[in-house]
């Protein structure tokens, strides 16, 4: 393959993405009770295993997928091709624990590479080094012999991965205990990754620093000059568990996520659990749909290059140039109202969705705006956002 031209041509999409979908999936959907479960609840390999012949997938979920994404306004996907219970969901060479010769009878991963690339959707793989189900895993820190197998193991399954689906934009590792960046020859894999996909983006958790920093459960922006991404859950569990309507986000809180994100010069990676079946879970759609309405009105505010925030006092602001995108996330400020620490001169404002023009004075660092129309203008979450023109 080609180099990439360039590291601004190699990161160009992700900071302009903005949102992705983050999918959990895999034997332990079936037990409804979080991706975790073989460890939580120590269940025996012999006994989690048998779960490999009862998992039954109805059609191609990934469609279904891959479309919800797209309206939900995500620009990318990533998928667990692999968890810590070591089934692979796709057709590898390395183990018959996996989605074509066991359960599903198919390659899982295909299906979702190519729904995901029909949708426009830049394509990810998860994958966990701990790996439950592989005794090589186990004994890795006390058997030279069985640490040589297991990073074998593991390259030849990232091999396959980054070898058989044609380019792949992202490879999201995880699960890093009990491995070190020498044990585990991290420095030895990243070099056979480059090599198969240069163009290909990684996460910091192989223990090495990788293309971009990933901080889970909490928004947290990395140094500047320094790609990020926060993963988020949208319930209390990644992989499918049978939760109350009460466990979920609403739409307002995905958004306050995406300000939060975006205004830091970052990312959001949004999960959902899908059941066993490949359906995604009863609230998921139109919490999704919700929030992806919202941005197909408001998207200026989000997508594109954006920069790190500069107006000092609270984070509703996102910027671009000399534009600034002011986001009423507490309250709607009907009629008149302030924004506080407002260090430059103001040419226009102007309310989104619809463009409104505002009148506004300048009393020192505070900015007065007079005209709000007294009915919020945003029926879908409630959160419009004022667009505000610099000098």
């Amino acid at each position: 393959m080609a180099k990439p031209s360039s590291d601004y041509d190699k990161f160009r999409w992700f900071n302009e993405a903005r949102y992705g979908m983050f999918l959990h999936w895999g034997l332990y959907s079936q037990i409804e009770r979080g991706e975790l479960i073989m460890h939580t609840e120590q269940i025996p390999v012999a006994e989690y295993e048998k779960l490999a012949d009862t998992w039954t997938v109805r059609g191609n979920p990934a469609r279904a997928w891959a479309r919800l994404a797209k309206r939900a306004g995500m620009k990318y996907m990533v998928l667990t091709a692999k968890h810590c219970d070591g089934f692979c969901l796709w057709d590898t060479k390395m183990t018959p624990y996996n989605a074509v010769q066991r359960g599903p009878r198919r390659d899982l991963l295909a299906q979702y590479v190519a729904a995901a690339r029909a949708e426009g959707m830049r394509v990810g793989f998860y994958y966990s080094f701990v790996d439950w189900h592989n005794p090589d895993c186990q004994a890795f820190n006390d058997s030279p012999a069985a640490r040589r197998r297991f990073v074998e193991f593991t390259r030849g399954l990232i091999g396959e991965l980054l070898s058989n689906y044609g380019p792949i934009d992202m490879l999201w590792y995880d699960a890093i205990w009990p491995f070190n960046a020498r044990t585990l020859q991290s420095r030895r894999l990243d070099q056979l990754v480059r090599r198969l996909q240069p163009r290909i983006l990684t996460n910091d958790r192989s223990w090495i620093p990788g293309d971009f920093t990933t901080t889970e459960g909490r928004i947290v922006p990395s140094d500047p000059g320094r790609n990020w991404e926060a993963c988020m859950m949208t319930n209390d569990s990644w992989g499918y568990a049978a939760r109350p309507s009460c466990d979920w986000i609403c739409p307002r809180d995905i958004l306050r996520m995406i300000r939060s994100v975006t205004g830091a010069g970052g990312n959001l990676l949004l999960n959902v659990g899908p059941k066993a079946d490949g359906s995604l879970p009863a609230q998921a759609e139109p919490l999704l749909t919700a929030a992806g309405n919202w941005l197909a009105q408001n998207g200026e505010a989000v997508y594109g290059k954006m920069d790190r925030r500069r107006e000092p006092l609270n984070d509703c602001w996102t910027h671009r140039g000399n534009t600034g995108y002011y986001w009423c996330t507490v309250c709607y400020p009907r009629g008149r109202f302030a924004i506080g620490a407002v260090e430059r001169r103001v040419q226009s404002v102007t309310l989104l969705p619809g463009g409104k023009s505002l009148k506004f004075k300048q009393e020192g660092t505070r900015l007065i705006i007079e005209n709000l129309p007294a009915r919020n203008p945003d029926p879908i979450a409630q959160m419009p956002v004022l667009k505000i023109i610099f000098g």
